[in-house]
């Protein structure tokens, strides 16, 4: 019994020592937690500021890239000549060349109404651009068109001729056309299309000459297209013919080719006897 009672009778002698080293313990392994607490601490901090450093550095990288693809696409749009499109798709932008007009504009086309037919809603845009352009006091705008005679040769190159006539009538453009002009009738052939065209035509043509453009035709066919503005900006087409008709349209800042266009016009220009030796780059 006393064996028995001796470690306890030692634990009891001995506690206040007992309980003060398990203190003195808790104490030290606490400090320890607290500083292993605080690397961690210091090591989430440094993880979060890494994060924040690394969402910071990808912001800079999309902004870099965003930047890079609009410088990319600044050179792209800066580069001397563009192929832009296909007929009647290119109206859009050749309206957009003629806003930059501040001097003068020289057009080299076969009609007045260029796309009216084909597309209509940008032909609106386009032609009330040139009427602007031919009211305005500060702007001369100069076209040469083909005169009557050519102007029917290309249009039956352009959709046909007679025998064409069963397409054009199915074509989706032939109904969205005519809706917008039903009270003159539905041509019922091909004589009554033409007509109906031409005279559309030569509507606008007066409307731009009575608001002061300068108008002169030619005779024979140009080998391309022109829209020329200040002599420091250009469009040109050329037309393929065959058994598909194709128009393609080209954007150009080019300065050899801006003055190769404009001797061409102005010598066309000033010789309209001779209007039938202006160059051109395809036909209809």
């Amino acid at each position: 019994m006393l064996s028995a009672l001796a470690p306890w009778d030692w634990f009891v002698a001995n506690r206040e020592a007992i309980f003060r080293t398990v203190e003195f313990v808790g104490l030290i392994v606490g400090i320890l937690a607290l500083r292993i607490a605080s690397k961690e601490i210091g090591h989430v901090k440094t993880i979060a500021e890494d994060s924040k450093k690394l969402v910071e550095g990808s912001q800079k990288l999309l902004d870099k890239s965003t930047l890079l693809s609009r410088d990319t696409s600044q050179i792209a749009n800066s580069m001397s000549t563009q192929f832009i499109g296909e007929f009647p798709y290119n109206l859009s932008t050749i309206t957009q060349v003629l806003e930059g007009a501040r001097a003068h504009v020289e057009v080299m086309v076969d009609i007045a109404a260029y796309g009216h037919y084909s597309n209509p809603e940008a032909f609106l845009q386009y032609f009330q651009k040139l009427e602007k352009l031919a009211m305005e006091p500060d702007v001369q705008l100069r076209m040469i068109v083909y005169d009557d005679a050519l102007n029917a040769r290309s249009r039956d190159d352009q959709f046909g001729g007679r025998q064409a006539f069963a397409a054009i009538r199915a074509d989706r453009k032939f109904d969205q056309y005519f809706a917008k002009h039903s009270s003159a009738g539905i041509p019922a052939d091909y004589d009554a299309f033409i007509r109906f065209l031409q005279i559309r035509e030569d509507q606008r043509k007066v409307t731009l000459q009575t608001n002061g453009a300068q108008i002169k035709e030619a005779k024979e066919r140009f080998r391309f297209f022109l829209w020329l503005v200040d002599d420091v900006e250009a469009v040109f087409a050329f037309q393929i013919c065959g058994e598909h008709f194709r128009e393609i349209c080209f954007r150009t800042k080019d300065g050899n080719l801006i003055h190769s266009f404009a001797d061409l016009f102005r010598q066309a220009w000033s010789q309209p006897a001779a209007a039938e030796e202006v160059p051109a780059l395809a036909t209809k």
